[in-house]
């Protein structure tokens, strides 16, 4: 199995390199290096993308460096994180990035260091998306001296204990094989949808009754929906268990009915 390497690409290419070399020292077997960049025409990261091309370089044979521009929806380039819009573009790019190098069995290894903090943000929340267990987010923690050295892509002799690779936590993606990520993710955004899509339609409609009027009881939904009262109750404790799995620790829920109309006011 492989192990995938990726790194948003920031104004100090160093933190790539650096975090790259303390992978592999923790004994990662890198056979890629997928460095993740907006357009680098006219931007601050022309420099750093050219003077990180030739460090990558001397990896190889053992290490692969991979280019990756990250596009706006419509195809065009994307500068930067400025408004709703392209950070949308941003952290839908990322899913997609994402997804196709774990298509490939891929281990995933993403370093949220080094790179702008809006972005680095958005790349941790495309990778709970898309991560299983095995992958890991990581950051760098050094001391300042080395943080302040320009133009070095390596440690020193004697810098090793200097530096610390941290995993961070995320909660990771538990998809179905061959589901779409950026799919689960619409959904995930938009839990009352999803949620009622697994409802049949005589249960849609207690639901959406309890929409309505939360505070009936279980009578005056019967008499609103022209059911009998044991009815309404056997498809509300259907109701009840699909909820349960819908939720993380859904089967621990005390208050049933609070619970389903706050999941359906969403």
């Amino acid at each position: 199995m492989s192990h995938v390497y990726l790194a948003t690409l920031g104004q100090r290419p160093e933190v790539i390199t650096l975090a790259l070399d303390g992978l592999l020292r923790m004994g990662y077997p890198i056979s890629s290096a997928v460095i993740l960049h907006t357009d680098p025409i006219g931007s601050a990261i022309t420099s750093a993308l050219d003077s990180l091309r030739p460090v990558l370089a001397e990896y190889q044979p053992s290490i692969t460096p991979i280019y990756r521009q990250v596009m706006r929806a419509d195809g065009q380039p994307l500068h930067d994180i400025t408004d709703t819009l392209s950070a949308d573009s941003y952290h839908r790019a990322l899913i997609h990035i994402f997804a196709e190098f774990k298509a490939s069995a891929s281990v995933l290894h993403l370093l949220v260091a080094g790179g702008r903090k809006a972005m680095s943000i958005y790349a941790m929340l495309a990778a709970s998306v898309v991560f299983g267990a095995q992958d890991r987010v990581w950051t760098l923690l050094s001391e300042p001296e080395l943080v302040a050295r320009r133009g070095e892509y390596h440690l020193r002799a004697g810098d090793y204990d200097k530096i610390q690779m941290v995993a961070l936590p995320i909660l990771t993606a538990r998809l179905a094989p061959g589901v779409d990520p950026l799919d689960a993710y619409e959904r995930r955004a938009d839990p009352r949808t999803d949620f009622l899509a697994k409802l049949s339609p005589a249960e849609r409609a207690i639901a959406e009754a309890l929409i309505q009027s939360p505070t009936n009881s279980n009578a005056e939904l019967a008499a609103r929906l022209g059911k009998s009262q044991s009815t309404v109750e056997k498809q509300l404790e259907s109701i009840y268990a699909k909820m349960a799995g819908f939720y993380d620790g859904g089967e621990s829920v005390v208050h049933k009915r609070a619970a389903l109309v706050m999941l359906l006011r969403g």
